[in-house]
């Protein structure tokens, strides 16, 4: 058990290493497709019986909270924390307010919005989808990014 865990603390810490490869290559390694690579359904990690010897559950835990604490969620021109991501609920919010302007609305002097080519709204409308949920509910209960609603 020792194991998995180091090696869920490893593979959750490699987020922030892309990230600074990306950034000293002038690439966005993370981008805005990343709820395609990292473990957002919970239910998959979790052990159903007894005879699971194995629990991957700490890879879920450990990338989540990395997720959720570190500058990892890509913006226009940077990355931001969680806590200052917003998410719009349609794509077409982050043409119509700048950054500036998020900052403005959402009383946060640190507000960006983060994966601007996705939107709350494309979950919604791809809930019949295979995990389209999963990432809605990711985004928005685990890791507690706001939409434009909750500022």
């Amino acid at each position: 058990m020792r194991l998995i865990q180091l090696l869920a603390e490893l593979a959750a810490e490699s987020f922030v290493s892309l990230r600074d490869i990306g950034i000293d290559s002038g690439r966005h390694i993370i981008n805005d497709d990343i709820l395609e690579y990292i473990p957002i359904d919970k239910t998959l990690y979790i052990p159903h019986n007894e005879r699971d010897d194995i629990s991957l559950l700490p890879f879920y835990s450990e990338i989540s909270e990395i997720f959720r604490n570190e500058r990892l969620w890509p913006s226009y021109e940077e990355y931001v924390r969680a806590k200052d991501g917003y998410i719009a609920f349609a794509a077409l919010y982050c043409d119509y307010f700048t950054n500036d302007q998020l900052v403005e609305l959402c009383n946060n002097p640190k507000a960006r919005w983060i994966i601007p080519s996705i939107s709350l709204e494309t979950y919604y409308r791809a809930k019949a989808s295979a995990g389209a949920d999963a990432r809605y509910n990711y985004i928005v209960n685990e890791i507690g990014i706001p939409n434009m609603g909750r500022c």
